[in-house]
């Protein structure tokens, strides 16, 4: 069921969950809120009650989603859309505690990574067949207001971080053949989802994992890069001759170069920074004004981009406490991790994969915060399954070393 439930996640259109609710449960459960409690059953199953283990900051996610809703509660009211919002938030602790408790040894890497690879596979060939069926209606001259989505991006940036620094000696010539193809998608899914802070994070952290960390960039050695290049362009030029190709890779830099702060991206985030900061102040700032709480201000229903800054989101929310949980602990716990993890010798091949793997997602997100998105949104949960596979994983490990001295 774990992997099903994986797969599923990576290869979903993560917007459209609402699209699958149960008719006589009403907005209450859709196919995302089904799976998560499908795995909660077969996790209690598996790992029998006196097992599970909750980790201090699960406890402490937990503790300032509840003070959120009695902040709520107290100053505005539980309404429909705040429900929503608090469920949403739940995703990111669920999937930690899920992965934490399912991973029990380090024989499970292997398939944790293939199953990803091939749900973002699946989740950018949905994305480039919406693409192209948007392009017929571009080439009929039927008029449309949007041709690009970011729900299709999965954990392909992270898997395209991850790319530049494995090796792959270990795979054999079918695998080689998933992983390049894989890849190619992957690019293709970023490039047309046009998502400027995705490509800015995903450069920032290429350049820290190789100048800061020491990872050696294997893929300019070999011609895998060439042949990806080359397949991304006839994909392009073959599959969506109706896309301006300077314009698919640099148009919304430029939009943003020449329109400045009246680029609606950039002023609407603009507004919502200014907004956020001085709700936080307002605020009881140890807890915040609770998730939910833009509903009731003067300007909720305006144009602005509520919690795309999602560091000072956590600010505004959950005050202090959120933040140092969300921005703070849980990076710097995954840091932490992944440098003790590294320093073991003989380490297995999937095993080293998925530690570049995690610390790609710590330093992509945590610099993408700062432009777009956060952990408090269903979209989270893949990064919740991959923060509690790691912590799992050096608790595994730290219990080795400590058994044989």
């Amino acid at each position: 069921m774990f992997w099903f439930g994986l797969f599923y996640f990576a290869g979903r259109e993560f917007q459209k969950s609402v699209f699958t609710r149960i008719g006589g449960l009403g907005p209450y459960l859709n196919l995302d809120d089904a799976i998560i409690v499908f795995f909660l059953v077969s996790l209690i199953r598996y790992r029998k009650l006196n097992k599970i283990k909750l980790p201090l900051i699960i406890v402490g996610i937990l503790v300032s989603i509840i003070i959120s809703i009695v902040i709520m509660s107290v100053s505005n009211a539980l309404t429909y859309e705040v429900q929503r919002v608090h469920k949403a938030a739940l995703y990111f602790p669920l999937a930690i505690f899920i992965a934490y408790n399912f991973i029990d040894n380090n024989e499970k890497f292997e398939i944790y990574l293939k199953v990803l690879f091939l749900g973002s596979i699946v989740a950018s060939i949905q994305y480039l067949l919406y693409i192209l069926s948007r392009q017929v209606e571009i080439i009929n001259y039927t008029e449309i207001s949007i041709i690009r989505s970011v729900g299709f991006i999965s954990f392909t940036p992270i898997l395209i971080i991850t790319s530049f620094f494995i090796s792959l000696k270990n795979l054999n010539k079918k695998e080689v053949f998933i992983f390049i193809f894989g890849l190619s998608l992957f690019w293709l899914n970023i490039i047309f989802s046009q998502t400027r802070s995705v490509f800015i994070s995903l450069a920032i952290t290429v350049i820290i994992l190789a100048l800061v960390f020491k990872l050696h960039i294997r893929l300019r050695k070999t011609f895998y890069f060439a042949i990806i290049s080359i397949f991304i362009y006839l994909t392009l030029l073959i599959f969506f001759p109706a896309f301006d190709l300077k314009e698919l890779f640099l148009g919304r830099m430029i939009s943003l170069r020449e329109q400045g702060m009246n680029d609606p991206t950039a002023y609407t985030r603009l507004d919502s920074l200014f907004l956020e900061w001085k709700y936080f102040l307002q605020s009881n700032i140890l807890f915040g004004n609770g998730l939910g709480y833009n509903y009731f201000v003067y300007e909720g229903y305006k144009y602005i981009s509520w919690g795309h800054i999602g560091h000072i989101a956590y600010l505004s929310t959950l005050g202090i406490f959120g933040f140092i949980i969300y921005s703070v602990l849980i990076p710097v716990k995954s840091i932490k991790n992944y440098l003790k993890l590294i320093k073991q010798k003989n380490q297995e091949y999937y095993l080293a994969i998925f530690l570049v793997t995690a610390i790609a997602l710590t330093f992509n997100d945590w610099i993408q915060f700062w432009m777009s998105a956060s952990y408090l949104g269903q979209g989270a949960f893949l990064a919740g399954i991959t923060y509690g596979t790691l912590w799992k994983t050096f608790e595994l490990n730290s219990n080795k070393e400590k058994n044989i001295c």
